[in-house]
């Protein structure tokens, strides 16, 4: 136990732990993280109206280990509220996010911020990565992505827009980087913006050693909730879905975020580029407008008609059909 913890001095890493109806691994979890050989950090628990045994659970921890502080809302308020509230009850100049299924090795903490505190361009640390079942079995093993690191905030950019299941969003990161974020917004997979904010203010180092255990098991959240209105729900708390394309909020806050980031010149122009280029990926009618969008904003309006033209024409066309 830190003696900073119990002279009542902030800790040096917050670890924000959200859940809801967690208790099948919960316990392990906290474990884990209690486990680490270095000290002198605080769990924050939000409990989004857990209506199954998480809330004795968090009590027990609590009550054992002062490092452990429990907070409960009685109302569904959905996933990214939940995150973000673990962010605002943080005290420390580092903080994480640790989900309620997933294990760290001892040695997580101390190995990120031996990166972090060793310079000052790095916002975030994470390791490779083990993806484990619900039993706790190894399916398979991400190694670390150098290129999240590079000086380059294009590279960095288009690095953190490639999919990758062992997500950078639960290294430890400067709290001071992350309060000039958005924090996760309130649509479905609005991690993948603050991740792309992070890239733009500085570099994201992931360790070798697989340090963090990624939990697939069915009642993950990309299997609980597979449809857009499902996950809509799951991100907000709220019913219904959005009147706009499925995608398209996420598509609209990444455009703002290069527009609004601090790259000029040549490096700003390549940011735009990587975004395209992660557009392309996207079904036709999303990415078309993504593209209008994104060339719009960057001052090529002249290109934006380019990309504007032809999907006019084509759903005219569709129009007719009908």
């Amino acid at each position: 136990m830190s003696s900073s913890i119990e002279g009542g001095r902030p800790p040096r890493v917050s670890v924000g732990l959200p859940v809801r109806n967690g208790e099948k691994y919960l316990r392990r979890a906290l474990d884990c993280l209690l486990a680490q050989d270095f000290g002198e950090f605080e769990i924050v628990i939000s409990d989004n109206a857990s209506s199954d045994g998480t809330q004795e659970i968090c009590n027990d921890y609590a009550a054992r280990d002062p490092r452990v502080r429990y907070h409960r809302s009685e109302s569904d308020r959905g996933l990214a509220w939940n995150h973000n509230r673990t962010f605002e009850l943080a005290r420390g100049p580092y903080f994480k996010w640790a989900a309620h299924d997933d294990e760290h090795e001892p040695t997580y903490l101390s190995s990120c911020l031996a990166v972090l505190d060793a310079d000052e361009s790095v916002v975030c640390c994470h390791s490779a990565s083990v993806v484990i079942d619900e039993t706790g079995a190894e399916l398979r093993r991400w190694p670390a992505r150098p290129r999240t690191a590079s000086p380059a905030t294009h590279v960095r950019l288009r690095e953190v827009l490639r999919p990758h299941p062992a997500s950078l969003m639960y290294g430890v990161m400067r709290a001071d980087a992350l309060r000039r974020t958005g924090l996760h917004r309130p649509f479905p997979d609005s991690d993948h913006a603050l991740l792309a904010e992070l890239a733009l203010l500085g570099r994201l180092v992931e360790v070798p050693e697989p340090l963090f255990r990624r939990r697939s098991h069915p009642e993950s959240s990309i299997r609980a909730f597979p449809t857009a209105r499902a996950r809509w729900r799951y991100f907000t708390g709220q019913a219904g879905a959005p009147r706009s394309l499925p995608g398209w909020p996420l598509n609209r806050e990444m455009i703002r975020i290069v527009h609004r980031s601090p790259t000029h010149g040549r490096e700003r122009a390549l940011c735009w580029l990587a975004l395209a280029r992660w557009f392309l990926r996207k079904p036709p009618r999303l990415a078309a407008r993504g593209l209008e969008t994104a060339l719009t904003a960057a001052g090529r309006e002249d290109a934006a008609a380019y990309v504007r033209r032809p999907w006019r024409l084509l759903s005219g066309v569709r129009g007719k059909r009908r």
